[in-house]
């Protein structure tokens, strides 16, 4: 069974910390090193760290909704508003 995937804005990062190679959208491949070091790639997930060193964990655009949903208004949901909902979805480990 062939799954159709769209592009993600993690595919460059993926590729380079898996094999590293360089995807073909990086065009500036000094500056895209030195930001790639600020990612980790653990059981296939990317993770990004944070300025205190913590790990959050990348989400791509289909798993947004559901991550929004869940904070905004699953068991523990406040319905909050954007900047509280952006700050707690952070804190919960994510980016």
């Amino acid at each position: 069974m062939q799954v159709d995937q769209r592009p993600s804005w993690m595919d460059p990062f993926i590729l380079y910390l898996s094999i590293g190679e360089f995807h073909q959208l990086v065009k500036d491949k000094k500056r895209f090193r030195i930001k790639a070091t600020n990612y980790n790639l653990i059981s296939g997930i990317l993770y990004r760290k944070t300025f205190l060193s913590t790990m959050t964990r990348c989400v791509s655009e289909e798993e947004i909704p559901i991550v929004l949903r869940e904070i905004h208004s699953g068991e523990c949901g406040s319905h909050s508003v954007a900047r509280t909902l952006e700050k707690r979805i952070l804190r919960q480990g994510y980016f």
